[in-house]
């Protein structure tokens, strides 16, 4: 039963990304909510103020993800002659 949901292409795009999410998620996390909360003098509510943080960050694991992560796994497996 669990082999279907992990064929389901948006359980495994979130597996693909999570590593890059989780590079980002801590530091760039901190760093980034603090400049928001000061340039909205935290008059922007926190749940609003998470919630664009996760999206900025899944765009971004994503984008290191397919511009960075797969080129570069292409690219070693065929030098190294793996399927």
């Amino acid at each position: 039963m669990v082999a279907p949901l992990l064929q389901w292409k948006p359980i495994q795009v979130i597996g693909l990304i999570s590593y890059p999410l989780y590079v980002f998620h801590f530091s760039a996390g901190v760093v980034l909510t603090e400049k928001l909360r000061v340039l909205t003098n935290n008059t922007l509510p926190v749940p609003l103020l998470l919630i664009f943080i996760l999206a900025v960050f899944i765009l971004l694991s994503y984008f290191v993800f397919a511009f960075f992560e797969k080129p570069i796994t292409k690219t070693l497996k065929e030098k190294l002659g793996i399927k």
